[in-house]
């Protein structure tokens, strides 16, 4: 994932057409003509994470109905979503998912370290090339509804399913004028680069064949996501986390 903070926005920009280029046509592990982010979308896995409930004894019925409704959603139980449900009962002495990497006992004197926090309690581990991190942790009722869908995820998914190449997501900061700006900047690079950029030849043939009926063309658009959206906060917590240094609220940040 590439964060950029906005005052370097104009300098990555002015480098867009070789890191699209790079996007489009970088060699993968045997010769291929298919551009990489078709060959992401079509071929690389997407990385699993838990969802660990922290609980003490017997869940209620409310909340027995919303772990149910993440392990509905869950790969494991045959559904969309690349996640397991971890059920962490604090009132047994062997609580379930001890084998994890960072066993949710730690995990759980982590997030009561500055303030208690009420059960139960949902925190969203991810795989990280150094371990792994906490992407998000909120109340059950919180993750019920927002860790697993948005409607900002429904409409990236829908454009990368109907043959956008990349999708820009602006996190909008508190700045109008900076918003409007790269907004502006980002749109002007998006239409040229539509314009001029072509796809490699060979797409098709063995080796270069395509697994699926999405479009191919290259097209790239701007989707905005505002921090203070209530349905998206899972969403924003989860950019805010892999480069916190360069999030402040007056400044906008463009992730590919």
């Amino acid at each position: 994932m590439v964060l950029w903070h906005y005052c370097d926005l104009r300098a990555a920009v002015k480098n867009w057409p070789s890191l699209i280029v790079l996007l489009l046509l970088s060699a993968v592990a045997v010769a291929c003509n298919i551009p990489v982010f078709r060959y992401a979308l079509e071929r690389w896995r997407p990385d699993p994470c838990q969802l660990i409930i922290f609980h003490d004894g017997p869940l209620g019925v409310q909340a027995a109905k919303e772990v149910e409704r993440l392990r509905d959603r869950s790969s494991v139980a045959g559904g969309p979503a690349t996640t397991e449900v971890v059920l962490c009962d604090l009132s047994s002495q062997n609580p379930a998912g001890e084998s994890l990497l960072e066993s949710p006992s730690k995990l759980w004197r982590e997030l009561n370290r500055l303030a208690p926090k009420p059960l139960p309690y949902v925190a969203v581990r991810a795989s990280h090339p150094r371990g792994t991190v906490t992407g998000w942790h909120g109340g059950l009722s919180e993750a019920a509804t927002q860790v697993l869908d948005s409607p900002v995820r429904q409409r990236l998914s829908q454009r990368l399913l109907s043959g956008d190449s990349i999708v820009w997501l602006l996190l909008k900061s508190t700045d109008e004028q900076r918003n409007a700006a790269v907004r502006q900047l980002v749109l002007a690079q998006c239409q040229e680069l539509s314009d001029t950029l072509k796809l490699p030849e060979g797409i098709g043939l063995p080796g270069s064949e395509l697994h699926s009926e999405v479009p191919l063309f290259l097209k790239f658009t701007l989707q905005e996501l505002s921090r203070d959206d209530a349905q998206e906060q899972f969403l924003v917590s989860l950019f805010e986390g892999f480069q916190p240094e360069a999030i402040t609220d007056d400044q906008p940040l463009l992730i590919p």
